[in-house]
């Protein structure tokens, strides 16, 4: 997984050099007496940084997609690339002698590079930054967007290939119906070996991963460098440079003060902090799609605005879209601005560079969803496939008449081109009223978003899928969330600056940057596409949305500090600004100390040394469970385990699948063994041989998963894993039936626990335990005959509310009864006759449950009957 040391210094060398290359160009391509220049040497320094971190990514998305990825491929292309660039802006500024670039010949340099106030402010944000989000969270398991992202790096640095190719896929294909998770229909593929990842429905060895490649590649990079925690670096790197985008986009837009004032406020708001420790896409997007605004900004601004600038614009904008799948909307406000742009007539070289390069991007990332990520761009455009499904005569009507709609928008902005340049495409009156009516807009829908809509709007309720888990869509709340966690002065401010902005700057200057940010917020902010539990559903506002309105906060809070006209003004800005750092570092409270899953990753290796070397692993697992989703998905993917998921309890069809996993075992020389946490189907029990090896628990906290409240609390997280080693099919091997049994309830008792258990529990003192619910079901191979059963038990419940007797059945048979004691182990002796029928004992235990939640005890909502540690079965003498 780590690359050679070797190749890891080349590589490192090779960005080096790429990046100087960069940063020579920006600093020798440009006039000095240009505003298109680059602004201080802070600028430049992004730019470049922020230049060689696209170039790696897009030539490594080359090498992935053509299955030849690696740092040693990465190489190959780097110092290329840095010549060939070093090369160009030595051309170009032999070519053009009055270009001279940043640095002025007739001063210091170090009085030229002396940055003033706001630039040592922002070394200083951005250094606290690096102590907040560098310390990322562990999401090293599979099941979601963050531990796919993670495990698809790790085999991506480990095979070179995107694309897994692999001939154990064959022997599970063969038993599609219990090893593989069947989609729902409409949905491609029709099968996935774990969620998220495709199992090609033309070849079964091909196995299709979801999501986009720029921001795995990037990743793998980072694990290629460090393994997985080098990999988990990689999102606070742009976490950090994401400030630096805010700021350096703000600053060109408006002035420095306020691009610090947004940076700060930005940086301390939840969902930045989380997210930036967080592996998914968000601040990656956030970075590219802010630096594309930098740079399409200066293009749009300055007639002489190079090459260089529209490059690096469409680069960034077109690396975003091979990144995230959801950004068709600023697409669209892109191309349109060009548009705009040609009818003015101010095109120069630096749109033409800008074009071609988006163009190139674009096409790229079709290519890539077509040719690739299909099964992805399905799922996630369904509605609209089907749409376009339903019939031509549906669909020409509305397409006439919006292509109609746009050629008679085209032909009146045409006939008015020459007002352009100021955006007063309508007589300066009209023109008033229509900035007055869109402030308007602005104030009536977000007052009705925030106070009315979350009143007016009925909450449904859906069934997530594979879990089954039922879950409101809260779309009608998503303005009064987003001030959860910019408070709701935040929105205010947010609100009041748009609309500030509106009033007094010029449409046409800031019109992509307005409409990026305003329809944007409008798309959230109407339906967030998304599971709507919380801090999660924020990563739709982090790219856009948030950093947005801290902007517009950011202008409307100076605008009032400059507003001198009496003292009260300044005084309120700083009121109004403290109050706002007060409330976003208070909701910040939760998210700053804690790390989600934090230890996990190296628990996960030790897991991993626990399994024979070259194991095959069988994890058996209810149809609506994603257990193997959790541990399959690190286990295959970045230990290299071959993995078959019993996800039926059929028993032929069991049977079936650990047969032929059996027989492949053998003709490879392979170890087969079981992990499971949950309880064995009873399929598994009567199909296989089990021979206990090994208990490993996981432990560490994440963050409440919450629906209808801010979530506030830490939650503990156990996971207690049995390791079997699978010595053959029962019908195969000779059992001999014991005559005693002793289980550790909570330790390696998958194999006895039937049903009516809850999940394994362990106290801080190390015992191991587990709740029942109403009636527990235990299953176990016993000798029939008469026995003595003892067990160790304990009985909880809230003040005033009385313990419950249990009782006890054998084979069915009542055998008597106990009243544990509260808050003490004791263990209670019981006489009974164990018919044992097909040599299989079953111990049942009933009572009466409680309800934490009802009895105003916890946050636990599950209905919990007695407390089990231990259970022996002894011959009675």
């Amino acid at each position: 997984m780590i690359a050679s040391t070797g190749i890891r210094v080349l590589f490192l060398l090779g960005f080096g050099c790429t990046f100087a290359a960069m940063l020579r160009g920006w600093l020798k391509s440009a006039p000095e007496s240009s505003s298109a220049a680059p602004q201080d040497l802070l600028e430049a320094v992004f730019l470049a940084l922020v230049g060689a971190v696209i170039l790696t990514g897009w030539t490594g998305v080359v090498w992935a997609s053509l299955g030849r990825f690696s740092l040693t491929a990465l190489v190959l292309t780097l110092f290329p690339a840095a010549g060939l660039v070093w090369w160009l802006s030595r051309r170009a500024s032999r070519s053009q002698p009055d270009k001279r670039g940043f640095f002025k010949r007739d001063l210091p340099l170090l009085k030229q590079i002396a940055p003033d106030w706001t630039v040592w402010a922002l070394g200083v944000l951005l250094a606290g930054c690096v102590v907040v989000y560098f310390r990322p969270h562990e999401y090293v398991l599979g099941g979601s967007d963050a531990g796919t992202y993670v495990n698809l790096s790790a085999t991506l640095a480990q095979t070179g290939d995107y694309v897994v190719h692999d001939d154990w896929l064959a022997v599970l294909a063969e038993h599609a119906e219990v090893s593989l998770r069947e989609q729902p229909e409409g949905w491609l593929t029709r099968r996935l070996q774990f969620v998220g990842w495709y199992i090609d429905d033309h070849d079964s060895t091909r196995l299709v991963p979801q999501f986009y490649l720029f921001h795995p590649v990037l990743l793998a990079i980072g694990t290629s460098l460090g393994g997985i925690q080098g990999g988990l670096l990689v999102t606070p790197v742009w976490g950090v440079l994401g400030i630096a985008a805010i700021y350096l986009l703000t600053r060109r837009l408006f002035d420095a003060p306020t691009a610090l004032l947004a940076a700060a406020l930005f940086a301390v708001t939840p969902p930045q902090i989380w997210f930036s420790r967080y592996p998914t896409t968000e601040p990656l997007t956030l970075l590219l799609l802010f630096s594309g605004l930098l740079a399409f900004q200066v293009l749009w601004d300055e007639a002489d605005a190079g090459r260089c600038w529209g490059l690096f614009g469409g680069a960034a904008f077109g690396a975003a879209f091979l990144t995230r799948i959801d950004l068709p909307v600023i697409w669209l406000l892109l191309v349109g601005f060009l548009v705009i742009r040609w009818l003015w007539g101010r095109w120069n070289a630096g749109f033409t560079a800008f074009s071609v390069t988006l163009g190139v991007f674009s096409v790229h990332t079709a290519l890539s969803g077509v040719l690739i990520s299909w099964p992805y761009v399905w799922n996630t455009y369904r509605g609209v496939f089907d749409f376009l499904r339903m019939g031509l005569p549906w669909i020409l009507l509305p397409v006439v008449m919006g292509g109609l709609g746009v050629v008679l928008a085209g032909l009146w902005l045409f006939r008015r081109r020459e007002r352009l340049g100021t955006w007063e495409i309508l007589p300066p009156s009209k023109m008033r009223l229509l900035r007055w009516a869109v402030m308007a807009i602005i104030l009536v829908l977000s007052g009705y978003a925030y106070f009315l809509r979350p009143r007016l709007t009925p909450i449904m309720y859906f069934s997530s899928w594979p879990a089954g888990v039922r879950f409101p869509v809260l779309d009608g709340q998503n303005w009064l969330r987003v001030g959860w966690y910019i408070t709701p002065l935040g929105i205010l401010l947010a609100t009041l600056g748009v609309c500030l902005l509106f009033y007094r700057e010029s449409l046409y200057r800031l019109g992509t940057f307005l409409s990026v940010g305003v329809l944007t917020t409008l798309q959230y902010g109407y339906r967030m596409f998304n599971t709507p539990y919380h801090i999660y559903t924020m990563r739709r506002y982090v790219p856009v949305v948030l950093p947005m309105l801290m902007i517009y906060a950011a202008v409307l809070l100076m605008a009032i500090w400059r507003f001198r006209r009496r003292w009260i003004f300044p005084v309120l800005s700083l009121c109004l600004t403290g109050s706002l750092f007060g409330g976003l570092v208070y909701q910040s409270r939760f998210v700053l100390p804690h790390r989600d899953f934090r230890g996990l990753a190296a628990q996960l290796a030790l897991l991993e040394n626990e399994f024979a070397p070259d194991a095959i692993i069988i994890m058996p697992e209810r149809p609506q469970s994603i257990f193997s989703d959790y541990f399959g998905v690190p286990l295959r993917f970045t230990f290299g385990r071959r993995v078959l998921t019993l996800r039926q309890n059929d028993a032929s069809q069991v049977a079936a699948a650990v047969q032929s996993t059996l027989a492949y075992a053998t003709r490879h020389d392979l170890p087969v063994q079981l992990l499971a946490a949950e309880p064995l189907p009873e399929a598994v029990r009567r199909t296989v041989v089990l021979e206990p090896r090994e208990m490993v628990t996981l432990t560490s906290t994440v963050l409440e998963s919450t629906f209808f409240s801010y979530p506030s609390h830490i939650q503990p997280l156990y996971f207690g894993l049995d390791i079997y080693d699978v010595a053959g099919l029962a019908p195969d091997v000779d059992v001999v039936l014991p005559a005693k049994v002793d289980i550790d309830i909570g330790a390696l008792d998958t194999g006895f626990v039937l049903d009516g258990f809850h999940d394994k529990e362990r106290t801080a003192d190390g015992a191991t335990m587990r709740w029942t619910s109403e009636i527990g079901t235990l299953l176990f191979p016993l000798a029939p005959g008469s026995v003595t059963v003892e067990i160790t038990a304990m009985g909880v419940r809230p003040p005033g509310i009385e313990i419950p007797e249990v009782a006890v059945y054998l084979d069915d048979v009542w055998i008597g009864q106990f009243t544990p004691v509260s808050e003490r182990w004791q263990t209670y002796i019981l006489d009974g006759v164990a018919v044992s029928d097909e040599g299989l004992a079953r111990l049942q235990l009933e009572t009466v449950t409680f309800n934490p939640v009802e009895a105003n005890m916890s946050a636990d909502d599950r209905d919990l009957g007695v407390l089990l540690d231990r259970i022996r079965i002894l011959p009675r003498e």
